[in-house]
């Protein structure tokens, strides 16, 4: 209860998730300081109090899709090897994204629905990230490319490879009806 008391408001939460998403979407923006807001979101959406303010969809989609491209560059050649920066806002944009599609276990849940339900609904998801069956060129597939290229010369980058291929069957094999 402490906890919920020292809370922000749902408006001044929105207003810090809006200047949080400004931040991701900022292509100058360091990942050392993206991380802290990846960081940020991933709690709130654990405590279930980023689901009413999510449907801001136009800023968190080019949020998302901005950090997406900008990873997509950082793990851009075999040549290049990832930062730790890049590696944790990699790894918590993961998080996020998991934490957004899968049902995670909510303090509300019961015997018969102990999984709880995923924040965003399929085709909500679908559309935050710009999904379709026609986007081949979609920064997580190109992300996935890119990370399953360098994981033969990193093997650290194994389960990141993994984590996006399991994100991608899932965005896939949802596919809303056109």
């Amino acid at each position: 209860q402490q906890l919920a008391d020292s809370l922000p408001s749902n408006d001044h939460l929105q207003s810090i998730l809006r200047g949080l998403l400004d931040h991701l979407a900022d292509e100058k923006a360091a990942y050392a300081t993206a991380l802290p807001a990846l960081r940020i979101m991933v709690m709130w959406a654990q405590q279930e109090l980023l689901k009413p303010i999510l449907f801001q969809s136009e800023m968190m989609k080019k949020a998302l899709c901005a950090i997406l491209k900008r990873l997509c560059s950082a793990f851009g050649s075999a040549e290049a090897t990832p930062s730790s920066d890049e590696l944790s806002t990699l790894s918590t944009l993961l998080e996020l994204l998991q934490l957004l599609c899968w049902p995670v276990p909510s303090q509300s849940s019961s015997d018969e629905d102990p999984a709880g339900q995923a924040l965003l609904a399929a085709k909500d998801l679908h559309k935050l990230l710009s999904w379709s069956e026609k986007n081949g060129d979609h920064p997580l597939r190109e992300l996935a490319q890119r990370l399953t290229a360098n994981s033969h010369e990193e093997s650290g980058l194994t389960s990141f490879v993994e984590e996006v291929n399991l994100l991608l069957a899932a965005l896939d094999e949802v596919l809303p009806s056109q």
